[in-house]
């Protein structure tokens, strides 16, 4: 009930702003132009029920973690199996991704399940974590569909093979990522470097791969013409505060306590959930951003008994403006 408070003096904030622009005109002050840009984003974002769209993205984040993972583990088993000199380089960098205790706690569970071979895990039990996995960026592509405003127009086949796909590039992309933190560790131990730059290195490989997938879902979701900048742009915008954000969370729960917070699997999850829901914001709050920027997304008219009957100026009604 807390969490509604806020956003109900955000969209309260938002009207009384516009009704004291409608008086006072809208060039009356233009020195407050990105003040009411952002306002106007705020507005969008709860007229869209963005709330809501946030707590299904985050709640596939926490479903769908852990099953992504133990795809990973299972698929670099049998790498290992093939190539055995790739199993004594690897070293997992879950932390790049997510806050450090959190990630230990996921990564915990998904080594146990993943110990197991593939005969003893089972065909069904497999088929499950593919589809738990995939509905990761399923929730994604819906969520930024609706308050981007983009219609989803594809046959479900091609859906569960896009959602595949999603799913094996963004295990490619954490494997990258852990390689390229142990091909920057080695550098700078063979060089000598301090740690700092170590660190600062570390974070900017995760910002850049952070930011190639966010290009890519903004990209896949949209489905009309988009403005390059604004995609590239606001891509590295989000990858930046969600670097910050695991900052944050990492400090809020080592000052908070390891050994009451982290330990306990309920916790962990509450944590990881409140993470996962402010960078669903954050994705949903770019979507906004891209699509006021780009061009209207591509829509086709197909005959259907509903609007069969329609007149023209109804249909035409049908389609608000971004």
């Amino acid at each position: 009930m807390l969490m509604c408070w806020p956003g109900i003096g955000a969209v309260l904030f938002c009207h009384a702003y516009r009704i004291g622009d409608t008086i006072t005109g809208a060039n009356a002050f233009p020195m407050i132009q990105p003040f009411r840009y952002v306002t106007e984003l705020t507005r969008t974002y709860f007229l869209r029920r963005g709330p809501l769209l946030a707590r299904g993205i985050a709640f596939s984040f926490v479903a769908g973690a852990i099953p992504l993972l133990v795809l990973a583990l299972y698929i670099a088993s049998t790498l290992f199996a093939i190539v055995p000199q790739l199993r004594a380089t690897l070293v997992l960098r879950l932390d790049a991704l997510l806050p450090p205790e959190v990630a230990m706690a996921i990564q915990t569970q998904a080594v146990e399940i993943a110990s197991h071979s593939w005969a003893e895990i089972g065909l069904l039990t497999l088929l499950i974590l593919v589809l738990v996995a995939q509905g990761i960026f399923a929730s994604i592509e819906g969520g930024l569909s609706m308050i981007m405003r983009c219609p989803q127009e594809r046959h479900l086949w091609l859906d569960n093979l896009l959602y595949i796909t999603l799913t094996l590039l963004a295990i490619i992309l954490f494997f990258s990522a852990s390689y390229i933190h142990m091909f920057i560790g080695m550098v700078y131990d063979f060089a000598g470097f301090p740690g700092g730059y170590r660190w600062f290195a570390r974070k900017t490989t995760s910002l850049l791969v952070m930011w190639l997938a966010l290009v890519m879902i903004y990209r896949v979701c949209y489905h009309g013409r988009m403005h390059i900048m604004a995609l590239l742009g606001v891509s590295f915008c989000v990858a930046f505060l969600w670097l910050l954000l695991n900052e944050a969370a990492s400090s809020v729960i080592t000052s908070s306590g390891q050994r009451e917070l982290i330990y306990g699997f309920l916790a962990s999850v509450v944590v990881f959930l409140i993470w996962a829901y402010m960078f669903a914001v954050l994705l949903l709050a770019g979507g906004i951003v891209i699509a006021r920027h780009s061009g209207r997304p591509v829509r086709r008219l197909t005959a259907s008994p509903d609007s069969a009957g329609r007149s023209p100026g109804r249909r035409k009604s049908d389609f608000s403006r971004l």
